[in-house]
């Protein structure tokens, strides 16, 4: 019995020792595995930074300081790298075109579509003085170019600062607001469906006189979509109210102000979706 016992046990023994060595075996492969795993991170993280960089050197780096103009912005990607784009072009001596989009959905696809769109705008916004031109062609372009479910809402308007006279057109993008200096809000609104869906879209332009101290806001829904604990949204009431508050600081303290009213609304300390804001204002001296 005792021999049988033994046997047992150096049996058992030997199970146990097998079994630890392949414990220790899968838990090596394991350290590895996670050792790879965060390596590979590292370098998704620095890759999506690089990535965040270059996006934002798509922005305009300086605004024209020779017009009776003046802006001020704020760009906060929902992620690394989003889908709102915003550039400000000068079309000749007196005219200065102004564009603002959003790419449906977040992260690297929509990141991709920006670029892209800052390519074909870089073509066609130089050739007319019609904002609504522009937009058809940059909808014929995108609508053979996205083979998926993206589409861009944007927003171009020409300001002929001789006449002071801005031209605009809207391709399925929130109202733009003009502030007038004597209180007044007026709502930038033309008929256009988004970018890249369907072909053949005709677009209308609008016009408005401008004064000085006129200022237009340019934003995308990020803004106006914000909620609160309850599921309310900032919208437009809200963004009037802070502009209207801010009346008469200058553009960057106002733009700091609006995104401060933003994220002390906000219901999550995170951003919810891309942050843009341009504000452009209307000054009687150079």
């Amino acid at each position: 019995m005792s021999l049988i016992r033994d046997s047992m046990t150096k049996e058992r023994t030997v199970e146990l020792e097998s079994a630890n060595e392949m414990l220790q075996k899968q838990a090596l492969e394991l350290k590895h595995t996670l050792e790879e795993l965060e390596k590979k991170n590292r370098q998704i993280v620095e890759e999506l930074s690089l990535a965040s960089e270059l996006q934002k050197s798509l922005l305009p780096k300086e605004f024209p300081s020779d017009l009776p103009l003046d802006f001020a912005h704020k760009y906060i990607p929902y992620a690394y790298i989003g889908g709102d784009f915003f550039d400000i072009v000068r079309l000749d001596k007196s005219k200065i075109g102004i564009i603002i989009a959003d790419v449906s959905g977040h992260g690297v696809s929509s990141a991709f579509i920006t670029t892209m769109f800052k390519s074909q705008f870089d073509i066609f916004g130089p050739k007319s003085l019609s904002p609504a031109e522009t937009l058809a062609n940059l909808n014929r372009e995108f609508t053979s170019m996205i083979h998926t479910e993206h589409y861009i809402t944007a927003f171009y308007s020409i300001i002929d600062t001789e006449k002071m006279v801005c031209t605009y057109c809207n391709a399925g993008h929130p109202n733009q607001l003009l502030f007038r200096d004597s209180g007044e809000v007026v709502e930038l609104s033309t008929m256009g469906f988004f970018l890249g869906m369907f072909e053949g879209i005709e677009y209308e332009n609008g016009t408005i006189n401008l004064k000085s101290g006129d200022r237009i806001l340019y934003n995308t829904d990020g803004i106006i979509e914000t909620t609160n604990t309850e599921g309310e949204q900032f919208g437009k009431e809200n963004i009037i109210k802070v502009m209207k508050d801010n009346k008469d600081n200058d553009l960057e303290t106002v733009s700091n102000n609006l995104l401060s009213e933003i994220m002390m609304y906000m219901s999550d300390p995170t951003f919810q979706d891309d942050i843009t804001i341009l504000l452009t204002e209307v000054i009687e001296t150079l």
